[in-house]
Parts: C-alpha cells; sequence; structure tokens
C-alpha cells in the first residue's frame, strides 16, 4: 500500500479547518441537501453543480410543491432567459453550465419526482433522520433502501418497477454525499471516481462496490489513524483539485504539492473549497493549480 505524498498531512489540516454536519433540524434542509446531491454527476464541476442550483433555487423550481405537469417547460423558460442575461466573469463556463442543464432536464424532473414519492411513502423527514443519528446499522439500511442501483431502470406511474422506495438515478454516491450534509453516515465514504482512483493510486486492488472501496479505504485510515469523515474530505480536497489539473501533468500531482500552492499563496482549505463551488472563481484556480513550483 502507498499512501501519495502528505496525505495525512492534508487529514490534518481538514481537522484543522472542517467541523462535522449538524443536524439537520427541519425538513426543507432534508429535501434542498437531496437536490443539491440530485445535481451531481456526469461531467460536471463542482462549480457548475452549485450554479445550476442557484438557477433552479431562484425560480423555485426546486420546491417540492412545483412539481406538477409543465415543470419541464417552465424550468426551460427560465433557463433561456438566464442564459441570455449572462455577464462575465467566466461567461463561457456560466452558458456551458446552462447548456448541460437544459440538455438534463428531462432526467432531473423524474429524479425529483421520484424522490418526493419516495419521502412520502417512507414519511421520510428530519425527525426521523434525527432518531436514527446514534445507529449506524439504520443509517446504512436507509442508504440501500433508497440509493438505487448503478443500471437504469424504468419509472413507471414514478415508481421504480424494481423496488418502489428506490430513488430514481440516486445510487450510492449521491445519497452518501445527500446523508452526509444532513449529519449521518459520517462513517462511510461514497464509491465515486474519486475514491476509486484515491485507492487506485495507494495501490489497492477493488472495484466499485460501495462496501468494498469502503473497507478499504477504512483500512487505510487506520495505518495513519484517521478519522474517516475528515479523511474522506481531504481525498475530496485532492482528488478535486487533480481533476482541475491539465491531464499531462495529473501523475505528477499530490496533496504535497496541493499543501505547496496552498502556503505559497497563503490559501486555507476554506479558499480552495469557494474556488472549486464557484463558477467566477474555478479558472482562478485553475490558473494557480498549473503552476510549476
Amino acid at each position: 500500500m502507498t499512501i501519495p505524498s502528505d496525505f495525512e498531512k492534508l487529514v490534518n489540516r481538514v481537522e484543522e479547518t472542517w467541523d462535522k454536519p449538524g443536524m439537520i433540524t427541519d425538513d426543507d434542509s432534508l429535501w434542498y441537501n437531496f437536490c443539491i446531491a440530485a445535481l451531481l454527476g456526469g461531467n460536471l464541476t463542482d462549480a457548475e453543480v452549485n450554479y445550476e442550483f442557484n438557477i433552479l433555487n431562484k425560480y423555485r423550481l426546486l420546491d417540492r410543491e412545483k412539481l406538477d405537469y409543465g415543470w419541464i417547460m417552465t424550468a426551460k423558460t427560465h433557463l433561456l432567459a438566464e442564459k441570455e442575461a449572462v455577464e462575465e466573469p467566466n461567461k463561457r463556463g456560466k452558458i456551458a453550465a446552462i447548456n448541460k442543464l437544459d440538455a438534463g432536464i428531462t432526467d432531473i424532473e423524474i429524479i425529483l419526482k421520484s424522490a418526493d414519492s419516495v419521502f412520502n411513502s417512507i414519511k421520510l423527514n428530519a425527525e426521523y433522520i434525527q432518531s436514527i443519528s446514534e445507529d449506524l446499522d439504520q443509517q446504512k439500511n436507509l442508504l440501500v433502501e433508497v440509493a438505487s442501483s448503478n443500471e437504469a431502470y424504468k419509472i413507471i406511474g414514478l415508481k421504480s418497477a424494481w423496488h418502489k422506495n428506490k430513488i430514481y438515478g440516486i445510487a450510492y454516491t449521491k445519497a452518501l454525499i445527500w446523508l452526509h450534509n444532513c449529519g449521518i453516515c459520517l462513517d462511510l465514504i461514497p464509491n465515486n471516481n474519486h475514491s476509486i482512483k484515491f485507492l487506485e493510486e495507494c495501490k489497492v486492488h477493488t472495484t466499485n462496490d460501495f462496501f468494498v472501496v469502503n473497507t478499504h479505504f477504512s483500512s487505510i485510515c487506520e495505518l495513519i489513524k484517521a478519522d474517516i469523515y475528515f479523511a474522506g474530505i481531504a481525498l475530496w480536497y485532492y482528488e478535486a483539485t487533480r481533476s482541475l489539473v491539465p491531464s499531462n501533468f495529473r501523475n505528477q500531482y499530490s496533496p504535497k504539492k496541493l499543501i505547496k500552492i496552498m502556503d505559497k499563496n497563503n490559501l486555507d482549505l476554506n479558499d480552495i473549497s469557494d474556488m472549486i463551488a464557484d463558477i467566477e472563481r474555478v479558472e482562478e484556480l485553475k490558473s494557480l493549480l498549473k503552476s510549476k513550483s
């Protein structure tokens, strides 16, 4: 097993900077945290996801009571208006994000309506999340119950032909990111490309199976004596920034390089996450990551 250079130091910085997510206290937080996670995936950057969420939220298109007939046409009308009004900085990036959102709007509608149906069916609310906050087994059960497989399945009357409580388009990665933001499942990491690439770099043979990925990552955390949640955040910082590095330089990138860039430019992890998430600042971060020092 080979841990990337200075990964432990990056974990330590995360622990010094981050607090674990607090427990949600209201149903709106549960729903809107879900909506953010639902937009993740594909070839979207974090900055694009946040930009898309803000547009949809601006027009109240994420409100559960707005998920009625005609939602897609209403959304497309607002997206066209937003695209026509786009301004600098990063005008090109904003237009690209709007185009991606427009292209995927049908799937987003199905995901949101599927989730609304499941929330109602199993009476999923903040009170229930709070009630399982001390029981990891129940948290895992919820995750397994609502997360769909990675394979597509048909929607019939907004109910999965496979299992009525599965949320269409929400596999373990999106479901876990959502539940993390609600304050539960903090001892688990997503089985996304970030995690798999990291394990491969550690010379750990793995699959994309959720529980296998978690078993291997847990072993790494035991080796470096790190909290799984904070190590998972460090992994995200590392892989999210590496994805912004030109492809021909990614093999030379490491947590050590990230820390060096931060120190040289007087940046902390909050600055880095702000730039990753902000479509107007992500190009600034890309420029810093290109530096050869």
